[in-house]
Protein backbone atom coordinates (compact mmCIF):
# COMPACT_ATOMS: atom_id res chain seq x y z
CA UNK A 1 0.00 0.00 0.00
CA UNK A 2 0.85 3.57 -0.61
CA UNK A 3 2.15 5.43 2.01
CA UNK A 4 0.09 8.67 2.95
CA UNK A 5 1.70 12.12 2.09
CA UNK A 6 1.87 14.34 5.03
CA UNK A 7 0.17 17.48 5.73
CA UNK A 8 0.13 20.20 3.12
CA UNK A 9 2.42 22.56 4.98
CA UNK A 10 1.71 26.75 4.47
CA UNK A 11 4.23 26.92 1.77
CA UNK A 12 3.00 23.67 -0.65
CA UNK A 13 -0.40 25.05 -0.34
CA UNK A 14 0.69 28.69 -1.60
CA UNK A 15 2.67 26.67 -4.45
CA UNK A 16 -0.02 24.91 -5.29
CA UNK A 17 -2.11 28.71 -5.05
CA UNK A 18 0.25 29.89 -7.17
CA UNK A 19 0.65 27.06 -9.63
CA UNK A 20 -3.45 27.26 -10.41
CA UNK A 21 -3.05 31.30 -10.63
CA UNK A 22 -0.70 30.89 -13.66
CA UNK A 23 -2.54 28.50 -14.83
CA UNK A 24 -2.66 28.46 -18.90
CA UNK A 25 -3.70 24.84 -20.57
CA UNK A 26 -6.95 23.02 -20.63
CA UNK A 27 -7.35 22.81 -16.47
CA UNK A 28 -8.39 19.13 -15.43
CA UNK A 29 -7.76 17.69 -11.40
CA UNK A 30 -5.62 14.54 -12.67
CA UNK A 31 -3.53 17.43 -14.77
CA UNK A 32 -3.23 19.59 -11.85
CA UNK A 33 -2.41 16.89 -9.52
CA UNK A 34 0.74 15.59 -12.04
CA UNK A 35 2.35 19.15 -12.10
CA UNK A 36 2.01 19.94 -8.09
CA UNK A 37 3.47 16.51 -7.95
CA UNK A 38 6.78 17.45 -9.82
CA UNK A 39 6.67 20.53 -7.91
CA UNK A 40 5.63 19.50 -4.34
CA UNK A 41 7.28 16.40 -4.65
CA UNK A 42 4.29 15.06 -2.98
CA UNK A 43 0.93 13.42 -4.38
CA UNK A 44 -2.53 14.67 -3.06
CA UNK A 45 -6.40 13.89 -4.60
CA UNK A 46 -9.12 16.20 -5.25
CA UNK A 47 -10.92 15.67 -2.03
CA UNK A 48 -7.08 16.54 0.06
CA UNK A 49 -6.52 19.47 -2.03
CA UNK A 50 -10.45 20.58 -2.10
CA UNK A 51 -9.89 20.82 2.07
CA UNK A 52 -7.75 24.00 1.43
CA UNK A 53 -10.10 26.74 1.04
CA UNK A 54 -7.12 28.96 -0.59
CA UNK A 55 -6.64 26.16 -2.99
CA UNK A 56 -10.45 25.60 -4.22
CA UNK A 57 -10.76 29.55 -4.49
CA UNK A 58 -7.61 29.48 -6.80
CA UNK A 59 -9.18 26.28 -8.71
CA UNK A 60 -12.49 27.81 -8.80
CA UNK A 61 -10.76 31.10 -10.79
CA UNK A 62 -8.60 29.12 -12.97
CA UNK A 63 -11.07 26.41 -14.04
CA UNK A 64 -13.33 29.89 -15.42
CA UNK A 65 -10.25 31.20 -17.33
CA UNK A 66 -9.50 27.84 -18.69
CA UNK A 67 -13.21 27.51 -20.12
CA UNK A 68 -13.13 30.86 -21.26
CA UNK A 69 -9.90 29.66 -23.15
CA UNK A 70 -11.10 26.59 -24.68
CA UNK A 71 -14.08 28.49 -25.48
CA UNK A 72 -12.71 31.27 -27.61
CA UNK A 73 -13.37 34.43 -25.17
CA UNK A 74 -10.15 35.98 -24.59
CA UNK A 75 -8.57 36.99 -21.67
CA UNK A 76 -9.56 36.53 -18.30
CA UNK A 77 -13.00 38.43 -18.12
CA UNK A 78 -14.08 38.23 -14.13
CA UNK A 79 -18.01 37.64 -14.55
CA UNK A 80 -19.01 39.66 -11.41
CA UNK A 81 -17.73 42.26 -8.30
CA UNK A 82 -17.63 38.73 -6.53
CA UNK A 83 -15.46 36.66 -8.38
CA UNK A 84 -12.93 39.73 -8.89
CA UNK A 85 -13.22 40.22 -5.03
CA UNK A 86 -12.28 36.02 -4.63
CA UNK A 87 -9.10 36.72 -6.71
CA UNK A 88 -7.94 39.76 -5.32
CA UNK A 89 -8.38 38.06 -1.90
CA UNK A 90 -6.58 34.70 -3.15
CA UNK A 91 -3.51 37.05 -3.83
CA UNK A 92 -3.51 38.94 -0.93
CA UNK A 93 -4.26 35.56 0.73
CA UNK A 94 -0.54 34.40 -0.99
CA UNK A 95 1.30 37.58 -0.01
CA UNK A 96 0.19 36.77 3.76
CA UNK A 97 1.25 33.48 3.56
CA UNK A 98 4.70 34.94 1.81
CA UNK A 99 5.31 37.55 4.59
CA UNK A 100 4.59 34.40 7.35
CA UNK A 101 6.99 32.34 5.50
CA UNK A 102 9.39 35.33 5.19
CA UNK A 103 9.20 36.31 9.22
CA UNK A 104 9.47 32.58 10.46
CA UNK A 105 12.86 32.57 7.93
CA UNK A 106 13.61 36.05 9.41
CA UNK A 107 13.04 35.21 12.92
CA UNK A 108 15.29 31.58 12.62
CA UNK A 109 18.07 33.73 11.15
CA UNK A 110 18.04 36.20 14.36
CA UNK A 111 18.01 33.16 16.43
CA UNK A 112 20.97 31.97 14.54
CA UNK A 113 22.91 34.59 14.91
CA UNK A 114 22.12 35.36 18.60
CA UNK A 115 23.28 31.83 19.39
CA UNK A 116 26.74 32.60 16.89
CA UNK A 117 27.40 35.72 18.83
CA UNK A 118 26.92 34.57 22.41
CA UNK A 119 29.31 31.72 20.85
CA UNK A 120 31.78 34.10 19.65
CA UNK A 121 31.81 35.62 22.96
CA UNK A 122 32.41 32.19 24.94
CA UNK A 123 35.12 31.42 22.77
CA UNK A 124 36.85 35.14 23.24
CA UNK A 125 36.55 36.12 19.44
CA UNK A 126 36.37 40.38 19.25
CA UNK A 127 34.05 42.21 17.00
CA UNK A 128 36.68 42.75 14.83
CA UNK A 129 38.08 39.74 14.36
CA UNK A 130 34.41 38.30 13.34
CA UNK A 131 34.13 41.43 11.07
CA UNK A 132 37.63 40.07 8.81
CA UNK A 133 36.88 39.57 5.41
CA UNK A 134 36.72 36.30 4.22
CA UNK A 135 39.92 34.94 1.96
CA UNK A 136 39.47 32.23 -0.04
CA UNK A 137 42.71 30.42 0.55
CA UNK A 138 41.52 26.97 -1.28
CA UNK A 139 42.59 26.34 -4.95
Amino acid sequence: MKARSPNMTPEMIAKAVRLLNSWTDELSWTRFIAVLQTEIGFSYTKAGLSKHEEIKKAWDLAYVRSKQKTSGEGGIKLGNDDEAFNYMQTRLDEALIEIKRLKAKEDWYKAKFKRWAYNAAQEGFTEEQLDRSYRNTGG
